[in-house]
């Protein structure tokens, strides 16, 4: 399935040094942009988030992840989508059950 077709790729998948300079700019501007907010924005804490509702996140986020595992193209996407998207979502999970279950 080719979703990006570039005229002239690059070296990585065929992909382009200017996408991921683009990327890391965009990634850039948003951190600095979210900083800068962070000193005039008053944060409220909401309270206890119920185990309930970061589940759906987490279940999108690993059927996500096995669909690319099982169908994902070219076959090393495969093994990428394991340690790009299996890592975060392990750790999440973890630290989802252990404040479920820490004493209060």
């Amino acid at each position: 399935m080719k979703a990006w077709v570039w005229v002239e790729g690059g070296p990585y998948f065929g992909i382009p040094f200017g996408n991921y300079f683009g990327w890391m700019f965009l990634t850039t501007l948003v951190l600095v942009l979210y900083r800068r907010s962070q000193h005039t924005l008053l944060l409220v804490p909401l309270g206890k988030i119920p185990w309930w509702v970061c589940i759906f996140p987490l279940g999108s986020y690993a059927i996500n992840m096995m669909t690319t595992m099982v169908v994902g193209e070219p076959v090393a996407i495969r093994l990428i989508a394991f340690f790009a998207m299996g890592m975060p979502l392990f750790l999440a999970a973890t630290r989802l059950y252990l404040s479920n279950h820490a004493p209060e």
